[in-house]
């Protein structure tokens, strides 16, 4: 009869340490999520978006096959994706590189930013690609970056901000 009573409150003890590490693991989780959403400061904020259009000068894509198959293709760089429109007003984006395009941009900047990256060139302004829309309030954290081409000298701008 002794044993059986002790063999219970070993069961019990095994359950007690089984919930105290269940509650710590919740406890680490909630920090470890509170500590990853941290705001970054000003200065954190800037280079992440200067990196971040520096990547994206210097990245290079692999062009998808007309069959769906990509192992072999040859790669390409994503400015020579950029390309004049047709009214010679203005610059766009080939549209099979928009959405890895957009998913590196969301990538380098972390989630819950937004963004617009745009070309100048001439004086003419044209957006390839924009996540979200910037509200007055939202601090705005830009980079420029100066490109030439052939014949024309472009000016590439990543606006960022928090929201």
């Amino acid at each position: 009869m002794r044993r059986a009573f002790h063999k219970d409150k070993g069961m019990a003890s095994i359950m007690d340490a089984f919930m105290f590490l269940m509650a710590m693991i919740a406890l680490g989780a909630s920090l470890f999520c509170e500590q990853g959403q941290a705001v970054d400061t000003d200065e954190e904020s800037q280079a992440r978006v200067e990196r971040s259009l520096a990547v994206l000068v210097s990245i290079t894509l692999e062009v998808p096959s007309s069959d769906g198959f990509q192992s072999d293709n040859p790669s390409i760089e994503l400015l020579s994706l950029i390309q004049p429109m047709d009214a010679g007003n203005g610059f766009y984006l080939q549209q099979w590189a928009v959405p890895q395009v957009r998913g590196m941009i969301t990538g380098l900047l972390r989630p819950g930013w937004s963004y617009e990256w745009s070309v100048d060139c001439d004086g003419s302004k044209s957006v390839l690609i924009s996540d979200g829309c910037c509200s007055d309030m939202a601090e705005v954290f830009a980079s420029r970056i100066e490109c030439s081409s052939s014949s024309d000298i472009w000016m590439l701008t990543l606006k960022a901000w928090r929201g």
